[in-house]
């Protein structure tokens, strides 16, 4: 964590210098059904969102500029077979990797 403080004032905030409680719900998701990625972000910027499977190739990109707080974006999970992925979260010089599932019914 950075800490910064506020003028004037001794104490210091508190402020995450990562992508914060990234989670994709739900996971594993069924073939056919959308998942859904949620976290949030210690500050504002560009946000790229990458989805490989498990041989490295990219399946789905997406990027924008989003503010800071909480987000909730649909993964088009229904769009990819059955098999492992890995979501790579990147912004503002930080980045998170998660891994999650599409299973047939």
């Amino acid at each position: 964590r950075v800490h910064a403080g506020r003028g004037g004032d001794d104490r210091a905030d508190e402020v995450p210098n990562e992508i914060v409680e990234p989670k994709i719900f739900p996971n594993p998701v069924s073939a056919g059904q959308t998942a859904t990625l949620a976290f949030n972000l210690p500050e504002s910027g560009d946000m790229q969102l990458r989805v490989f499977d498990l041989t490295g190739h990219e399946v789905w990109s997406f990027n924008q500029m989003l503010s800071v707080g909480e987000q909730t974006m649909e993964l088009p999970s229904s769009q990819w077979g059955n098999g492992a992925y890995f979501v790579r979260l990147q912004s503002v010089g930080l980045s998170k990797t998660m891994k999650f599932v599409v299973s047939g019914n």
